[in-house]
């Protein structure tokens, strides 16, 4: 599964939230214990077993995506799953203001 979204005030948007609270009709309302003794739902429905998450923000600091790399890691252990890579672009504001500002963002990834 993909996700794909902006960044604003360090969460995610309220469309991709309320997509995800519908995996919630796919769950049974049966709980199991997972090797880390966590609870978890059972699916009536098979997820993929990799998640991967893309996201932009206009703030310069990598840091902004620390609450979105927490929301998804929690994410993919409720659906069972595993976050496999982030693709971050952090600064993106410079795209409207002055590009080359992203030369050494691009240069460094």
């Amino acid at each position: 599964m993909v996700f794909g979204l902006p960044i604003y005030l360090d969460g995610i948007t309220a469309q991709l939230k309320t997509v995800i609270d519908r995996i919630v009709c796919c769950m049974k309302p049966f709980l199991w214990t997972d090797v880390f003794g966590f609870s978890r739902h059972s699916f009536s429905l098979e997820f993929t077993k990799d998640i991967i998450a893309v996201s932009t923000c206009g703030f310069p600091e990598y840091e902004t995506f620390t609450p979105l790399i927490s929301y998804f890691n929690a994410l993919s252990k409720n659906l069972n799953s595993r976050l496999v890579t982030t693709t971050f672009i952090w600064g993106s504001i410079a795209i409207q203001v002055r590009i080359e500002l992203l030369d050494f963002k691009i240069e460094t990834y």
